[in-house]
């Protein structure tokens, strides 16, 4: 069955947007454009759906793969996530932690002037009654 140039181009502008030039211009290729041309016959159709299948099955495959590694990075980012959790409740006790120590560390010092500044007063007061 030969199509005419009016359901040729009906037929184009409608597939193109869906599959492209190429593969619209491809489709229509199958179909005879006068009535002398033999029209696509059913081993001819069969044979391009087998390819298709087995392209189809080759992608499903590949989309299985992805599938596969996108699980495993998933897996992978919650780990980095708990990870990173944990070590930041380490930092954050690491830090509290330094706070108290450096705070601790200027009381004894705080302790140690003043005590050291009321000897000094003693021995001052001292050295002026013997002195006086």
């Amino acid at each position: 069955m030969a199509l005419s140039e009016q359901s040729r181009s009906t037929i184009y502008e409608f597939l193109v947007p869906n599959i492209g030039e190429e593969a619209a211009s491809e489709m229509l290729s199958n179909f005879p454009s006068d009535r002398d041309s033999p029209p696509a016959s059913e081993e001819l159709v069969r044979s391009e759906f087998g390819a298709v299948r087995a392209a189809l099955a080759g992608h499903d495959g590949r989309i299985t793969s992805l599938e596969e590694r996108m699980g495993s990075l998933e897996e992978r980012m919650t780990s980095l996530e708990g990870s990173m959790t944990s070590l930041d409740h380490r930092m954050i006790e690491g830090f509290a932690a330094l706070r108290i120590e450096i705070h601790d560390g200027f009381r004894q010092q705080l302790m140690f002037l003043l005590t050291t500044f009321v000897a000094m007063m003693a021995v001052l007061v001292a050295a002026v009654a013997v002195f006086s």
